[in-house]
Parts: structure tokens; sequence; C-alpha cells
């Protein structure tokens, strides 16, 4: 069921950024109560979507220092104190059946879901799935 009313609304920043923590905390928990927040399509569209609208809520503000550090945050993963934590769940899900049944570009494609809202390049990206299947 789909529907064109929004189902929810965030108008400070500051509750943006709450919420950014509390997705955060879901996805990149090394030892989450809930082991499917890491893998779901919906967990990582929402992850994106708050990472989108943090960026358009600094330049609504006109706020280009905050603009220029959430891109490099965005851009940070290889550097990032949660890469080890996603090194370790793909390294677990590599060894799963299902993993094993899906083609190279699906694999891409979950990793690059499981990292959102960080974006790497396509080499950095095959390498996680390298790394997780070694």
């Amino acid at each position: 069921m789909s529907t064109d009313v929004p189902l929810l609304s965030v108008s400070e920043p500051a509750e943006l950024l709450a919420l950014w923590r509390l997705v955060a905390e879901a996805k990149f928990q090394a030892d989450p109560d809930d082991k499917d927040l890491w893998g779901s399509p919906y967990v990582h569209a929402l992850a994106t979507k708050i990472a989108d609208a943090m960026l358009k809520s600094y330049g609504a503000q006109g706020d280009t220092a905050a603009i220029d550090a959430h891109t490099r945050w965005i851009e940070s993963l290889p550097n990032n104190v949660v890469l080890p934590v996603i090194r370790s769940k793909l390294k677990l899900d590599a060894s799963t059946e299902w993993w094993k049944e899906l083609s190279q570009m699906k694999r891409l494609e979950y990793v690059r879901g499981c990292i959102a809202p960080f974006e790497v390049s396509e080499e950095f990206l095959k390498g996680l799935v390298n790394d997780a299947e070694a």
C-alpha cells in the first residue's frame, strides 16, 4: 500500500540529527539486538533519505561549513570507525547460502545498501565484497 501523504515529517535540524543517530546505531552497531536491521533495504533507504535531508537542511541554512563536513563524512568510510563493523558483518553475510546465490551485481548492490549513506568508489565496494569472501 502506497500513499502520497507523508507519514512522518521532521522540521527541526536537531530532530533530523537525532533520527540519523538512531538509524546509524541500528545499522552500524557491532552486536545489535535486532540483527535484521543490518541487511534491511528499508533501513538502507532511510539512511540515505536522512543523509540527503541533512544536506538539504544545511543548504537551506546557508551553512557551507556543515555541507563540506557532511560531504567529507559521507566519503569517509575508508577511514571511518564503523569500517571494522561493516567488514565483520559482511564476512558473516558471505558465509550464508543466500549470499552464495547472489550474482556479483546483486552482491555489490546489497553491500552498497549496507554501507548507505556512505559513498565509496566502485573499486572500494568490490574490495569489501572480496574481503568478505576471502
